[in-house]
């Protein structure tokens, strides 16, 4: 089985807001939402820089929107870079919900998804696997 896809999404980005976004930003204790959306991990520079713990900023949001009963979930952007393993994969332990294409897929899991330009279900499943497994 096969599927089709494109490997990768555009982004029109323009730096601001999001560069400056923080942990002191967020306040799950006053909130009535059920579902905390962090997005776009590799593109909010705060929340994805490394700390001195060697968890990027963003984990510590997802531990508190777990703490206040949320669920999380998160997206990525497709950039073409080895961040996916010090930005990604350390936060997905406090993720309920992943958003990756493909291309992101095979970032995080080092796997590769495409065999003769496409989509393969098997490799898929496997990355899926994986990711659980790292989750």
């Amino acid at each position: 089985m096969t599927v089709q896809g494109t490997g990768r999404r555009t982004f029109f980005y323009q730096r601001g807001a999001n560069a400056l976004l923080d942990i002191e930003h967020f306040e799950f204790a006053v909130t009535r939402a059920k579902i905390f959306h962090l997005g776009y991990l590799l593109l909010l520079d705060r929340l994805d820089a490394a700390a001195v713990d060697g968890f990027p900023p963003a984990k510590q949001v997802l531990v508190a929107a777990r703490g206040a009963g949320l669920k999380t979930s998160i997206d990525l952007v497709s950039e073409n870079s080895d961040r996916f393993g010090r930005v990604v994969l350390p936060v997905l332990s406090e993720v309920d919900y992943l958003f990756a294409n493909d291309f992101e897929a095979e970032r995080l899991t080092s796997l590769p998804l495409r065999l003769d330009g496409r989509i393969h279900a098997a490799s898929v499943g496997q990355a899926a696997r994986r990711l659980l497994r790292t989750a």
